[in-house]
């Protein structure tokens, strides 16, 4: 799918890579594997199957689903509008950006990438996670706000829900194994299975088995000098390494009052800061 400038579509599908990339990476912050925030090792990942692979495809499907419903209904792309509902209001446009993040993210560079992954999921399982965290939004109308009119509409919850939700389905992904069949007309059929558990369409699939992420390799540069939390995750962080002590002197604002009505005064106090780095 070629986008083109002018239609509001391109600046809307970088505020989705913008916000699926920060919150993927808030949600990993303190696990061995962050997000893959460097571009040469995110496309490596992207050309594997392993669970990271799927987090990674999952972020972007919901992250483009969420930004293309949310600017329907805000008015910024030419070729859709916002949810109307029977009920009344005018909500965002679920219907249109699930669609739109179907046809996208199904092909071109990404659709070569997880070909060549043995990724089969394609995403439908994440923009399911938008569309389940829909909630219903009402607001009164009436004479002394006795509600005589009602006006509803679908809100889509914020995506740090959604982004929540992905790195639980993370954490349980499921192994399978994947079979390709090709008759004499070359037509294939694609069988995937994980022994006795039955693969849910809402759960995260995966091939292949997760390198070691506690050291530097082209897929990840390690956990070294990575920042921890002391006595929450240190020991797995750090994979028994053990960690350094830093004390920092920081400036930070302080006693802080307020100014007629509108406007806050405040100080510059220095105060230490204790950081934990893995060795």
């Amino acid at each position: 799918m070629c986008v083109q400038g002018g239609d509001g579509l391109a600046e809307t599908l970088l505020e989705a890579i913008r916000m699926s990339v920060y919150t993927c990476q808030q949600q990993f912050e303190y696990e061995r594997w962050n997000c893959t925030p460097h571009g040469h090792s995110r496309m490596l990942t992207l050309k594997k199957a392993y669970k990271e692979t799927a987090a990674l495809y999952a972020f972007s499907a919901a992250g483009v689903a969420h930004a293309v419903a949310r600017a329907c209904a805000a008015g910024r792309l030419r070729k859709c509008h916002c949810a109307e509902w029977r009920w009344g209001g005018c909500g965002d446009n679920l219907a249109y950006g699930r669609t739109f993040a179907t046809k996208f993210l199904d092909s071109g560079s990404i659709d070569k990438a997880r070909s060549s992954s043995g990724h089969l999921k394609k995403g439908e399982e994440e923009r399911s996670v938008v569309e389940q965290l829909v909630k219903r939004t009402c607001k009164c109308h009436g004479v002394s706000g006795s509600c005589s009119v009602k006006t509803c509409w679908n809100q889509l919850a914020a995506f740090s829900e959604t982004a929540a939700v992905i790195k639980n389905r993370y954490d349980n992904a499921v192994q399978v194994n994947v079979e390709i069949r090709e008759n004499a007309s070359h037509l294939r059929t694609v069988s995937v299975s994980a022994g006795d558990h039955r693969v849910d369409r809402k759960e995260l699939i995966y091939q292949q088995r997760s390198p070691d992420f506690c050291v530097a390799n082209p897929l990840s540069p390690g956990t070294t000098d990575r920042q921890c939390l002391r006595g929450e995750n240190c020991d797995i962080l750090c994979c028994g390494r053990g960690y350094n002590v830093h004390r920092l002197t920081v400036s930070t604002p302080c006693k802080c009052k307020l100014i007629l009505c509108c406007q806050v005064e405040c100080q510059n106090c220095l105060v230490e800061k204790t950081i934990h780095t893995c060795k």
